[in-house]
């Protein structure tokens, strides 16, 4: 009786595991089937992508990439993330790219960020563009930055060498004015 006992014990427990490993490769399986498949061969479609990988970040994903030098950052990563998007059901709120950058990029994305931090703090980027366009012309490089409703995208490149930035957008508030004679504005 008592080995009757100690069998059927073993039996539980291992029905028990067994069906926590069913459903949890289940889960896994199917993961791999509807998501990460679908998504590798959508991706291959995109030429500027070399490798990526997708990781939860907080409420949304990060898309770590590593990319060809591309015309327009900002079209290419755009269409990663739509396609991220589609597969994973979740919005991408960030992206790591990595680079090919040389020390003259380094130094430019150094002089940059000042203009850059300038510009996300107050909505303002005329110096921004003013500081690239002097790039552009005195120093042979190609420096861009594209602006999107999530994202800010900096684009630097010269010869073979390039860097990759990609930035979240900051929520800049509403102020209402209600101080005005007219009833109230929007600033």
């Amino acid at each position: 009786m008592k080995i009757t006992k100690n069998i059927q014990g073993w039996l539980i427990v291992i029905a028990f595991l067994a069906t926590v490993a069913i459903l949890f490769g289940g889960q896994s399986i199917n993961e791999k089937m509807r998501v990460e498949n679908p998504l590798k061969q959508r991706m291959k479609t995109i030429k500027e992508v070399k490798s990526f990988t997708v990781e939860p970040a907080g409420d949304g994903l990060k898309v770590k990439l590593q990319l060809k030098q591309s015309r327009n950052l900002q079209m290419v990563l755009n269409r990663v993330k739509q396609e991220v998007e589609f597969y994973h059901k979740k919005p991408v709120t960030n992206f790591g790219i990595g680079d090919q950058p040389n020390s003259q990029l380094e130094q430019l994305k150094y002089q940059l960020s000042f203009y850059l931090e300038e510009a996300l703090a107050s909505g303002h980027f005329i110096e921004l563009k003013s500081a690239l366009d002097s790039y552009n012309k005195n120093r042979g490089i190609n420096a861009k930055v594209y602006l999107d409703n999530d994202f800010i995208y900096l684009q630097l490149e010269e010869g073979n060498n390039y860097l990759y930035q990609v930035m979240p957008r900051p929520v800049r508030p509403l102020a209402v004015n209600t101080n005005s004679p007219e009833g109230g504005s929007i600033q």
